[in-house]
């Protein structure tokens, strides 16, 4: 038997079972199954293996189940040597890069693969199947792309989860709390952590042709910061939640909206009432927020606006770094 894979957007790749289709097994199965397109396998005999190539090269022999075997511990015996690697936290790497990887997945919607906080949270309207079923948080995506980019090995990941985190931006310019399947929450976003992300990938990877495909999204919601969430005479960042005529989420421009915002969903930081769902308002659209000064929100907004200054400085962009430095106005 043979199984030709074709992902949108990736080449090709075959994989050889190491047992026979099973018209016997076949017949077992639900009529709708039946009638996709499928590879039936029986275990009647024992362990069924599976063989991977590239489907463009010359086609493989049919594979054994002893080469597999062999591969797999042979595998299994350098990833080890790589734990090794780590010292007394080894099992720390191993243990977070089992959890982290678990829920790497792929979904047509998106560019490329990315790191969801759990394979069984979904926030895409009308799913048709499990393999459209996912959500994209800001921060908790951000927080995993620095994870996986410690390790060398897994930069490619890191950077895929990165770029459909940012390019999940609004129209509006800020990244949103979450994304999934062209549902957005555009009430509200999550701390600003990206450029510091960004900034540390560039310290340890050097790769400016990332910076240079993100720098503009992410001073587009730093600048949205600026717009729309600096609040008071103090003009310190403040948490909120908007209204959009015709969006609708259940904690849209309310006290629960400006907490999710804030990444903490459920601290008792925010627990009280001093919401103000009005604070400017033009037609359909009103800002809301919280009526507190938030101190690490506040700080996370300047780690950003110093952190994207760096990054200009980087791009030669003279201009966005004398904007980025200059001190607020008094």
């Amino acid at each position: 038997g043979l199984v030709t894979l074709s992902p949108l957007g990736m080449p090709p790749t075959e994989v050889r079972p190491t047992a026979r289709h099973s018209a016997r097994a076949d017949a077992l199965l639900p009529e709708a199954l039946r009638a996709a397109p499928h590879l039936t396998l029986s275990l009647g005999r024992g362990a069924v293996a599976l063989c991977e190539g590239n489907a463009s090269a010359p086609p493989l022999a049919p594979p054994s189940l002893g080469d597999v075997r062999a591969s797999v511990a042979a595998s299994l015996a350098r990833e080890s040597r790589r734990y090794a690697a780590y010292g007394a936290l080894s099992s720390v790497k191993e243990g977070l890069q089992a959890a982290t990887f678990w829920n790497y997945v792929y979904s047509p919607a998106e560019y490329g693969p990315f790191l969801p906080v759990s394979r069984s949270w979904n926030f895409v309207k009308q799913a048709a199947n499990n393999d459209w079923a996912y959500v994209i948080f800001d921060w908790d995506n951000i927080f995993a792309t620095y994870m996986t980019s410690l390790d060398p090995a897994a930069k490619d990941v890191a950077y895929s989860n990165f770029i459909q985190v940012v390019r999940s931006r609004t129209s509006r310019g800020f990244v949103p709390n979450y994304s999934a399947g062209g549902s957005k929450s555009v009430d509200r976003t999550e701390p600003p952590i990206g450029a510091k992300v960004l900034l540390e990938l560039h310290r340890k990877y050097s790769d400016t042709w990332l910076v240079r495909l993100l720098f503009d999204d992410l001073k587009r919601w730093s600048d949205w910061f600026l717009a729309s969430r600096a609040f008071g005479p103090a003009r310190l960042i403040s948490l909120g939640s908007d209204r959009i005529d015709g969006f609708k989420d259940a904690a849209a421009n309310a006290m629960q909206g400006a907490r999710y915002e804030s990444g903490l969903d459920n601290s008792p930081m925010y627990d009280g009432a001093f919401f103000n769902a009005t604070v400017a308002v033009d037609g359909a659209f009103a800002v809301g927020q919280m009526e507190l000064y938030d101190v690490g929100m506040a700080s996370m907004f300047v780690q950003e606006a110093e952190s994207l200054s760096e990054l200009a400085r980087l791009l030669g962009r003279a201009d966005d770094v004398a904007a980025l430095s200059a001190p607020a106005p008094a």
